[in-house]
């Protein structure tokens, strides 16, 4: 005879496996439609256009922005009334992503042609900019379709400025120089 410890493991084990059968996960669209979401200089105003720009999904089951990861390649933006959107084809818009649970952190990061890459583009000093990390829940029911990425907030690019500690750096050498003289 089961103890009762026994049964009431099984009765959990299988409960939790019901549960999980539910829901699919883990493929966005990757489409950026709604009119917050639009991508534009550091202005805030010039929306990105055309080939000038490149722009790509980063995704990571951890809520760290060290671990993102490209999971789409480089999109540019579309012209006209719909500039800074991204013109990525129906066929490539969903995306598989990975994640914890259903829950998948993104980011997208844009950049200034020629650069193939943010990581070129900000290295070589052009313009480059980012969202803010945000979480998004992938499960859906299984006969669903994927869910289109929503969370970000519009943002702009820029050429960064050097940094605080740069700047002190060549203010205290400017500063050596004039005292020996």
């Amino acid at each position: 005879m089961p103890t009762k410890s026994a049964v009431f493991v099984v009765l959990v084990a299988g409960a939790i496996s019901t549960y999980g059968q539910g829901w699919t996960g883990g493929t966005i669209v990757f489409n950026t439609k709604d009119s917050r979401q639009r991508i534009t200089l550091a202005d805030g105003v010039t929306s990105l256009a055309g080939l000038a720009y490149f722009a790509q999904l980063y995704a990571s089951a951890i809520p760290d922005e060290a671990r993102l990861a490209a999971v789409t390649k480089a999109y540019n933006f579309r012209s006209g009334d719909n500039a800074g959107y991204l013109s990525v084809h129906p066929a490539e818009q969903a995306v598989t992503v990975p994640h914890v649970d259903g829950i998948v952190y993104l980011q997208i990061r844009a950049w200034e042609a020629p650069y193939l890459s943010y990581e070129s583009a900000v290295a070589a000093g052009a313009a480059a900019g980012k969202s803010l990390v945000w979480s998004q829940d992938t499960r859906t029911t299984p006969m669903a379709p994927p869910l289109s990425i929503s969370g970000f907030e519009a943002f702009g690019i820029g050429i960064s400025e050097p940094s605080i500690h740069a700047l002190l750096v060549v203010g205290a050498a400017a500063l050596l120089v004039a005292r020996r003289r």
